[in-house]
């Protein structure tokens, strides 16, 4: 389970710049857990993070770039992302994904989603609108945390 000390819980206050900031609109709550050995995350932390969510993981969303570490993936291209379906894989290679999500790029923040939830249709360039049941990952702070925000969803229930 993550650790309620790393977690900070964005206030209503500031969610209009945090939504402006990535780009992510709707949600109910929005949390930053940060890493407390965020260069490299600890091998520890990002089995938690899979503990924690793994089984809900549905999707990742990856930044297309030629010479990226992403093109080798397995997915489908769209709008400038690679879309890489998790929902079936093994926990090992949701570990794998998400170590990749965090750190296999020079900018990971443009990794912009991580879906719990299947959406039809997604536009990763625009903002997205959070529905009923959706948990979004997102990489903030240069990595040094990540952003998780939900709708619907009571997160308080994945944190120790």
């Amino acid at each position: 389970m993550l650790d309620k000390q790393q977690l900070y819980i964005v206030e209503n206050k500031d969610i209009p710049n945090y939504e402006v900031d990535s780009g992510i609109t709707g949600a109910e709550q929005n949390y930053i857990y940060n890493f407390k050995n965020p260069i490299p995350i600890s091998e520890q932390e990002l089995q938690d993070i899979c503990d924690t969510f793994g089984e809900f993981m549905v999707s990742a969303y990856f930044l297309v770039d030629i010479f990226g570490p992403y093109e080798e993936l397995p997915g489908d291209k769209k709008n400038g992302y690679k879309k890489v379906v998790l929902a079936d894989e093994s926990m090992e290679i949701k570990k794998k994904m998400f170590h990749l999500f965090l750190e296999g790029d020079a900018y990971p923040d443009a990794n912009k989603i991580f879906l719990f939830k299947e959406k039809k249709e997604l536009n990763a360039r625009k903002n997205m609108e959070i529905e009923d049941g959706m948990i979004v990952i997102s990489p903030v702070l240069d990595v040094t945390a990540i952003g998780i925000f939900s709708k619907g969803i009571d997160l308080a229930q994945f944190f120790k």
